[in-house]
């Protein structure tokens, strides 16, 4: 969920997946700046280059511009860091809505490991050295 004016807030949740077969729920908020008038509520795809859906927790600075009169969307991108490494990425927000405008966040993700999808289906996979 996005409200834009002079005030931007940021709410979100879903599910995170990753390349290894980790599944989990996440949950963020926060708040920054914003320009023009827009509050919209929709599905976000976001891809990034984290390497484990524990690396999206902790803070993100964000950028976001959209729109849209019933129909609304938006460009979004991520950025923040862990274990020292930068984590960015970017994607799309489509749902329901009314106005237009950007924003710049800050927003606090956590993220809770569900399971391993591979694990759950018994299939045996490489270890990172190559080894079984």
């Amino acid at each position: 969920m996005e409200l834009f004016g002079v005030i931007a807030t940021a709410i979100g949740g879903g599910l995170a997946v990753d390349g290894s077969g980790n599944v989990g729920l996440y949950s963020e908020g926060g708040g920054g700046r914003g320009f023009g008038a827009k509050g919209s509520l929709g599905l976000q795809i976001t891809g990034t280059n984290a390497n484990q859906i524990t690396d999206l927790r902790g803070p993100f600075v964000n950028g976001s511009i959209g729109g849209g009169e019933g129909l609304a969307g938006s460009i979004n991108t991520t950025f923040g860091q862990s274990n020292g490494s930068p984590i960015v990425g970017g994607g799309v927000t489509l749902g329901g809505g009314a106005g237009g405008g950007a924003s710049t966040t800050i927003t606090n993700t956590n993220v809770r490991k569900s399971f391993n999808v591979w694990d759950a289906l018994g299939i045996r996979r490489r270890s990172q050295n190559g080894c079984r």
